[in-house]
Formats: structure tokens, sequence, C-alpha cells
């Protein structure tokens, strides 16, 4: 949060995938950093059955992410969209990362937050996925990746769009 504020330009947006029971904590910190928190969180539903069960078969299973939201400054939104996300998580056979996001659910935040020609930066890429998504919604995606293998692999997909028509 301190970096990603130092970092960024005035009006700049962040979206942190995380557990509800950090949100609280985020928004806090983040808002002693500069930053202007969303109140609640942005609910990802991922899936309809497909889920975590950390009770087993005596609980509940859980079908969705929380997504921490925050601008720097007043800059918002260029588009309202509901706080709801309804997108498939990727296929468990076709996941390269367990944390794995879809490019449509990271193209829809990119392109409600971002003009085109705008840059993101996504500090854990992973296999790519938000580089694709800004490749696809015209905006300049930069990804920082510690482990090499992923590291490979987003080069890869980002890449592979290059020939793709």
């Amino acid at each position: 949060l301190v970096e990603g504020f130092r970092l960024t330009k005035p009006r700049a947006n962040i979206f942190i995938f995380c557990d509800i029971d950090l949100f609280d904590w985020l928004k806090l910190t983040a808002a002693n950093m500069g930053w202007t928190p969303f109140r609640r969180p942005i609910i990802w539903r991922k899936s309809e059955t497909e889920g975590l069960a950390p009770w087993g078969g005596s609980g509940f299973r859980i079908t969705t992410e929380f997504i921490f939201y925050a601008t720097k400054g007043q800059r918002g939104l260029n588009a309202s969209p509901v706080d709801v996300l309804e997108v498939k998580r990727v296929p468990r056979k076709e996941r390269i990362h367990a944390a794995e996001k879809p490019v449509e659910l990271l193209r829809k935040l990119i392109e409600c937050s971002t003009l085109a020609g705008d840059s993101v930066l996504d500090p854990c890429c992973g296999s790519g996925s938000t580089l694709v998504a800004c490749r696809e919604s015209g905006r300049v995606g930069l990804g920082i990746e510690k482990d090499e293998t992923y590291f490979n692999t987003a080069l890869s997909n980002v890449h592979s769009m290059e020939s793709k028509p």
C-alpha cells in the first residue's frame, strides 16, 4: 500500500484480492497511507458450486472472493459496475496458478478504472492474466513475478496473444 501510493499517479486506483479477515485492516491501513477506500468489498462470485470447504462436509463452501478497492484522491471509476461480479473461475484442469484469475474478470476491473493507454501494474502477476487483459483492452500492462516458472508462463501467455488475429 505504501509503495503503491508512492509509485502511482494522482487519481490512481488499486484492487487487492483478499480474504474477508483482511478487509478491515486493508481499509484502515490504506486510509492511513492516503488512499480513499471504498467502504465495502467488491465480491467476485466465481462459482455456483465449486468452492473451498474449510469445514469439509460440515460447513459452507466458499464460492466467492473479496476485492478491496481504493482510489488515490477522487478519481473513482469510469463506469458504475455493480459490487458483485459474476465471472466463472478458470476451470481447475486449465489453471496454471492456484490463485489464477480469469482474464474476463480482470478486464472488467481494468476497463472500469482506467482509460485506453493507461498503465496497469500487477506486482504479483502469476500466469499473466492481468497483462493479457491489459493487451485486450488497450492498456499498458506491467507485471512483477518472483517465481521464474510463473514469470516465463506470463511472458508466454502475453506473447501468444501476438499471434492471434
